[in-house]
């Protein structure tokens, strides 16, 4: 009786991390540069700074960083 229960529990744990990892392959999105989407969250891109693509919301954010990167030098 053990035994099965044991095998029981091996089969329902891998089960649960297969499905972990299914849904964390999934999750992940990659967007490249020229889609016109917004390389952060994927929307339409309105703006660009060199490659990068940006929606209007992530691209204030971008240009805030990039000036702070390079009064930082």
């Amino acid at each position: 009786m053990k035994m099965k229960v044991r095998n029981v529990m091996k089969k329902s744990v891998i089960m649960l991390v297969g499905l972990i990892l299914v849904a964390n392959l999934s999750a992940c999105q990659t967007y490249t540069s020229g889609d016109n989407k917004c390389d952060i969250c994927g929307k339409r891109a309105t703006h660009t700074i060199g490659s990068e693509e940006y929606c209007g919301t992530h691209y204030k954010k971008a240009t805030n960083w990039y000036v702070k990167k390079a009064l930082d030098r």
